[in-house]
């Protein structure tokens, strides 16, 4: 799929979403909860950093989705990560065997590993899969202003400008 394809097919899954009023991650969660029928956990996490390392996961079991972020960061970063991985899950991508129990254990300890059934990681799929995410993760609060709603007064001075901008970047044709 081009970057244009690709594009269209992004806004249109943020689209079908109908992104409530407050554009902001618990918002968005509850309303995939909905969508989906399962329950979505947020648990911020001080994991590794460094090249190549994630700084967002998602873990789902049978019953639930777990959506891990990075601790050491800006608020406006955990919930970019947040929204990336729920990009993941709109654009249905599928997420990688489990990890070893050791490594379960240390991330999630109070839950069993044999629980956990798959985990998507933001640095172990296609370009295009990340893309998709990436693309979802920054239509969803343009989505909201796209239609009319408010975002969360949470934004930083200047960040509905920004957002503005990178929707009329995503516009542009390719050339």
């Amino acid at each position: 799929m081009n970057d244009k394809e690709l594009r269209r097919y992004c806004a249109l899954v943020v689209q079908k979403l109908e992104i409530p009023e407050r554009a902001d991650v618990n918002a968005l969660c509850d309303r995939l909860e909905d969508l989906r029928d399962r329950p979505i956990s947020l648990l911020e996490v001080a994991m590794p950093t460094g090249s190549g390392r994630p700084c967002g996961l998602w873990v789902a079991t049978d019953e639930e989705d777990y959506i891990l972020y990075q601790k050491y960061t800006t608020q406006a970063h955990q919930q970019h990560i947040v929204r990336h991985e729920l990009g993941h899950m709109v654009c249905g991508h599928e997420a990688a065997p489990v990890m070893p129990d050791e490594v379960v254990r240390l991330l999630m300890p109070t839950l069993r590993p044999e629980l956990v059934r798959s985990v998507l990681g933001r640095t172990q799929y296609s370009n295009e899969e990340e893309k998709a995410a990436e693309l979802v993760a920054s239509l969803m609060p343009v989505e909201a202003v796209a239609t009319g709603h408010r975002l969360s007064e949470n934004l930083a001075p200047g960040m509905a400008n920004l957002i503005t901008h990178l929707g009329r970047s995503l516009e542009r044709p390719d050339k």
